[in-house]
């Protein structure tokens, strides 16, 4: 947890959380002498750590993960990192979406769970507006006008087929679920995608479905590492 709070003490740039993620698989690795690894997240950033770090990498799960599908990408390397600075529109959106969002919270949450809107229940609402206060919360916020995204999800999954499992909601408000679910299929070679009757949010809304879409994949993941084929 410590290396979580140092990463975003210097802010959530994209470097800090990836590296974050390097510093405590490899730890769990050498602490708890983990062989296997499977890397659960929504987020780009776990796709990000797998293309860096392939050694510590096993396995991976996305849920309705961020990213773009772009055919045929060459990769360009990155412009030498710069230190995170604020502008005067991030400063002022950060704190407009806050404003935003708390005002609008159960509307917006509700709309993630089309299925089980009551798994969106008064606990999960309160939890978040006491989060929206939390410190860091602005900082978080005004990333979101400077994320780097642009390496597409297709090459960060490059050299890992059969190895990772995608789980789609595909009523997710916040994305095209189909056109991502299409473009995956097509443009991401042996690429396991699972569609879920669920929102931005299916491993909360449709929880067995989501355990259980998982346990088969672990199940097959280490019969594969038993068998030494793949892995």
């Amino acid at each position: 947890m410590c290396w979580f709070r140092r990463c975003l003490s210097h802010g959530p740039s994209m470097l800090n959380v990836v590296i974050t993620y390097q510093k405590l698989v490899s730890a769990l690795r050498i602490d708890c002498g983990i062989s296997l690894t499977i890397i659960l997240s929504p987020g780009y950033f776990v796709a990000l750590f797998a293309c860096f770090w392939p050694a510590l990498v096993k396995s991976i799960v996305l849920i309705n993960s961020a990213g773009d599908i772009i055919p045929g990408y060459t990769y360009q390397l990155f412009n030498k990192v710069r230190e995170r600075s604020t502008s005067g529109v991030a400063w002022l959106g950060a704190r407009l979406l806050l404003s935003f969002l708390r005002l609008n919270l159960k509307s917006i949450v509700r709309n993630c769970y089309p299925t089980k809107s009551e798994r969106a229940d008064d606990w999960l609402m309160d939890e978040m507006l006491r989060a929206s206060y939390d410190p860091g919360v602005l900082i978080v916020l005004e990333s979101i006008f400077s994320f780097d995204l642009s390496l597409p999800l297709n090459y960060l999954l490059e050299g890992f087929e059969q190895k990772v499992l995608i789980i789609q909601g595909m009523k997710d408000p916040i994305s095209n679920s189909q056109t991502k679910v299409a473009m995956l299929k097509e443009h991401c070679a042996g690429v396991m995608v699972r569609e879920v009757n669920a929102g931005h949010c299916p491993h909360d809304e449709q929880p067995e479905v989501v355990n259980s879409l998982i346990c088969e994949w672990l199940v097959t993941v280490e019969s594969k590492v038993m068998a030494g084929s793949v892995f």
